[in-house]
């Protein structure tokens, strides 16, 4: 089976870079005041469905409207991610099912939220 990513409906969860803190302070979720890229996707979750295919579903920052959703997929090396497919979606689209070629454990899936200001921060998780 090809890898890549097929959309699928939403969800929520926990990422690697996740801070349950981030209610505290200024807010995170949306823009800068008078426009600017959103922030990242949060609450990222990662559902196994085989031993090759997971499903990961985030929360979009709110703000300004999505344009678009990035996600793309890497293989885990030793000491560094090698991009093996990158993929647009609609604005409004909460999760993807990545197929791989090999165990889950060996890859990642980063997201990217785009509005008129460009481009937001990335979440990553990792999946297996």
């Amino acid at each position: 089976m090809a890898q890549g990513y097929k959309s699928d409906g939403p969800g929520s969860g926990n990422g690697r870079d996740f801070d349950p803190n981030r209610t505290r302070g200024p807010p995170v979720q949306g823009n800068k005041t008078g426009g600017g890229p959103p922030s990242a996707p949060y609450n990222l979750m990662c559902q196994v469905t085989s031993q090759k295919e997971a499903t990961v579903s985030w929360t979009l920052p709110s703000g300004q409207p999505i344009a678009s959703v990035n996600c793309q997929l890497f293989e885990l090396q030793e000491d560094s991610w090698i991009k093996i497919v990158e993929k647009n979606f609609g604005g409004g689209t909460q999760s993807v099912r990545a197929t791989t070629g090999g165990p889950l454990g060996q890859y990642a899936v980063q997201v990217r939220a785009d509005n008129q200001y460009g481009t937001g921060k990335p979440a990553d998780i990792r999946l297996g």
